[in-house]
């Protein structure tokens, strides 16, 4: 990442809207980093401005985070870092009431943004990097490049659709088979395979920042 690349680092435990939120920001030259959900941010602004690193350009920030008030890193920001912009967003709604988007505003945010709707997934994408990218000194929007990352990104959706909806039949005709069979249920087999299939999530990374592991 070169000096003059803008930086987001953002916080989404939603897993599905950081990735998009990762693909879209990527789409338009911005460098990302994707946090952790008990990511220090005061402790780790105050570290970086102590080695006399650059801060980022933009927290995204969502306020689903459990044990985390979201204000007041916003008027932290404003009292120790007033150049850094801070965007809330709710993964969880699909539009922001105009008092919530004032009170955060008044805290100290920029703007306070919903989540992406996945039936609309074009509009509502494209409404809100406009709004991001205003808060960062009106970017350009690479409306090019936006449009094909939506593209993939719609596919890969519609097929994890249709392969649940798949597995999904498979799961009923297997019950309606066990149903009809004498002997022992198949129950704890199941669940000992459901367990066996769960995802790991990935280990944190550590990553380098402008040129520093941190």
């Amino acid at each position: 990442m070169s000096n003059s690349q803008k930086l987001v680092l953002m916080i989404q435990p939603i897993k599905l809207q950081g990735l998009i939120w990762q693909a879209v920001l990527k789409s338009q030259g911005l460098a990302v980093i994707w946090e952790a959900i008990d990511f220090n941010i005061e402790e780790n602004l105050d570290q970086l401005e102590a080695a006399g690193l650059p801060l980022p350009n933009l927290l995204l920030i969502d306020v689903v985070l459990e044990n985390f008030n979201p204000y007041a890193l916003c008027r932290f920001c404003r009292n120790r870092y007033r150049h850094v912009k801070i965007i809330l967003t709710d993964g969880r709604q699909r539009e922001i009431h105009s008092s919530q988007r004032q009170w955060a505003i008044n805290q100290g945010a920029s703007d306070f943004l919903p989540g992406f709707s996945h039936n609309n997934l074009f509009t509502s994408v494209t409404s809100v990097l406009k709004q991001l990218l205003q808060v960062l000194d009106n970017q350009t929007l690479d409306n090019e490049a936006l449009m094909a990352v939506l593209s993939s990104i719609k596919q890969k959706l519609e097929a994890r659709q249709s392969t649940a909806q798949g597995q999904s039949k498979v799961a009923e005709k297997s019950t309606s088979g066990n149903e009809n069979e004498t002997g022992n249920s198949p129950q704890n087999e199941n669940d000992k395979s459901g367990s066996e299939n769960k995802e790991n999530p990935p280990p944190k990374l550590r990553r380098r920042y402008r040129g520093l592991t941190y």
